[in-house]
């Protein structure tokens, strides 16, 4: 059953063996059984950022959130606003930290955390009804990367991550490996997932977070065959999710008076539990 779990939270398989050993550390006698609190513990420790951890270290040793926020050129904050915050990230409800007990999930929590976004939250727009061109977008870069950009790991747990932190944009850089498309950091020594693994875990948690349209930004790096494997994957894994331009009937795609695929820049309203994919050949 726990394998079952770490599936389902696209923990990849090389990762097993680590589960597995903090398991049989968390329990007495032989168990099959482990507590929530201890399963929490365990990914926790599975999913830590060693980039994460070192931030803390820097950060958190001499930790003051008041001047934290100054430095970030954010003012205006009473007392009562920073003891409200650092409540929030507490790992009870209600619980204030003192400066000397925060803890990395603490600190995990508040950089993820709302209170940490670029957006105030409280003048986000709530109709959604005009072009998708003019809004930001929350975007990941390299999302498959987990750590280093040169010798990091490509995990699609980075794709869940980011689409429960509410991207709407995440990035899918596509190599040749023989006749597979996969995904990896090019000329490094990143590792690499199948194309096809990766779309099928954005398709599990693409609207999980928001019903606006996700982004795939595809850059391309791969063989015609591949690219028309990845057409294929695509259609497959998306289905009628997916967004296509409109067809003429010469089954040329008509373009519209901006000179852009006609249908293929919706409103975020219209184009709500879509999938756009935009690709760069390079």
């Amino acid at each position: 059953e726990i394998s079952e779990a770490l599936d389902l939270l696209s923990v990849d398989p090389d990762q097993k063996s680590e589960a597995r050993a903090i398991f049989e550390s968390k329990t007495e006698g032989g168990s099959e059984c482990i507590s929530e609190q201890l399963f929490a513990e365990m990914l926790l420790t599975l999913f830590r950022s060693k980039n994460q951890a070192t931030c803390f270290q820097k950060l958190c040793a001499k930790w003051d959130l008041t001047q934290f926020a100054v430095n970030q050129g954010e003012t205006g904050y009473t007392d009562e606003d920073i003891r409200d915050a650092e409540a929030d990230f507490g790992a009870e409800p209600g619980k204030s930290l003192p400066h000397s007990q925060w803890t990395p999930l603490e600190y995990a929590r508040m950089i993820r955390s709302a209170r940490n976004t670029l957006v105030d939250i409280r003048h986000q727009q709530q109709k959604l009804d005009k072009p998708i061109t003019e809004y930001w977008i929350a975007t990941s870069h390299n999302t498959y990367l987990e750590d280093s950009q040169i010798f990091g790991q490509t995990a699609g747990r980075m794709y869940v991550r980011a689409l429960n932190s509410g991207c709407r944009c995440v990035e899918l850089d596509v190599w040749d490996d023989g006749e597979t498309p996969v995904v990896t950091h090019g000329h490094t020594g990143s590792t690499s997932l199948s194309f096809k693994a990766i779309c099928q875990t954005i398709q599990s948690h693409a609207f999980a977070k928001s019903p606006y349209p996700l982004i795939l930004s595809i850059e391309q790096h791969c063989s015609e065959g591949n690219l028309t494997r990845q057409a294929e994957i695509l259609r497959e894994i998306f289905g009628d999710s997916l967004l296509t331009p409109e067809l003429d009937a010469a089954g040329n795609v008509v373009m519209d008076q901006h000179g852009n695929p006609s249908g293929c820049l919706p409103t975020p309203e219209e184009g709500k539990h879509r999938i756009i994919c935009k690709s760069k050949l390079t």
